[in-house]
């Protein structure tokens, strides 16, 4: 137990919010319930992107937690806050970044299954949990084309990114390789901010562990059921502009421009408004 603490200091967790209360999230309730069973003490960094302050508490006092809340009404994206955090972890000689979700669950167990991990894989800088997704395994997933493709099975243990890549909710990453890689890309703001993120770690680590522990997870998606058009353009619009700047190469162009392109044509038909295609050339062709 004692260990195990004095590794967990190494940690430094990140919850990135919009337009949600901290202490709703299911992110956070999964957090405190696995540090209150641990009994255990972790700093958090809380990086609010809503227009308008989501914390809706008074005080930062939480049991086994400590604290640090920035609101930012511009909401620049998820990759300007992991950047962040990693960067006040990095002055507190942190080891470890936790990224979290707002809207994932994982069970009591999972903190000491992450410092377990790091326990027992000293070797391995990248530790993933399971996603799940309406009953569909999100990641780890299989890269290919520059997207995504579900997987119907995987076992737990070491993985190469050459063949798996997972995705942001409840990676533990070592800082160090973190900064070396220069981080995320800011500019990618919600949309393929792993992929590109992941494009660039694969190229000084190899491997990642796919950890015993299962998150249960809300995908960030389109959603077809919304009566909002104006939420669903601008959600399109963060992936036209998340693909696009995630081009490196021709080859790159060519995969995103089918897939942004094909998802906006799909919108158009959906909801009979062209506007989407508009989109597209105004947030992925035009310079």
């Amino acid at each position: 137990m004692i260990e195990t603490k004095k590794y967990l200091h190494e940690f430094y967790a990140v919850i990135v919010i919009y337009n949600q209360d901290l202490f709703l999230s299911d992110s956070f309730i999964s957090l405190k319930n696995s540090l209150v069973n641990s009994n255990f003490e972790l700093d958090l960094f809380v990086y609010d992107n809503s227009k308008e302050s989501a914390f809706k508490k008074d005080g930062l006092e939480i049991e086994n937690l400590n604290i640090t809340y920035i609101h930012n009404p511009s909401n620049p994206g998820v990759g300007k806050a992991y950047n962040v955090a990693v960067e006040i972890a990095s002055k507190s000689n942190k080891k470890w970044i936790l990224i979290l979700d707002q809207d994932s669950k994982f069970p009591i167990d999972a903190i000491n299954c992450y410092v377990n991990a790091v326990l027992n894989y000293p070797d391995i800088k990248l530790f993933s949990p399971l996603l799940i997704s309406k009953n569909t395994i999100i990641s780890p997933c299989v890269y290919k084309f520059r997207r995504g493709f579900a997987v119907k099975k995987i076992h737990h243990g070491i993985h190469t990114l050459n063949t798996y890549i997972p995705i942001n909710s409840g990676l533990l990453i070592d800082i160090a390789v973190f900064n070396k890689v220069g981080g995320y890309n800011e500019n990618i703001k919600l949309d393929f901010s792993d992929f590109f993120f992941m494009s660039k770690l694969k190229k000084v680590i190899s491997n990642f562990v796919l950890l015993d522990l299962t998150f249960g997870h809300s995908l960030s998606t389109f959603d077809e059921s919304s009566n909002s058009i104006e939420s669903v353009q601008k959600r399109y619009e963060l992936f036209c502009s998340g693909g696009k700047h995630s081009v490196n190469s021709v080859i790159d162009f060519c995969y995103l421009f089918m897939l942004v392109f094909l998802r906006g044509l799909n919108l158009s038909f959906q909801f009979k408004n062209a506007y989407f295609l508009i989109l597209f050339y105004k947030c992925f062709l035009r310079k």
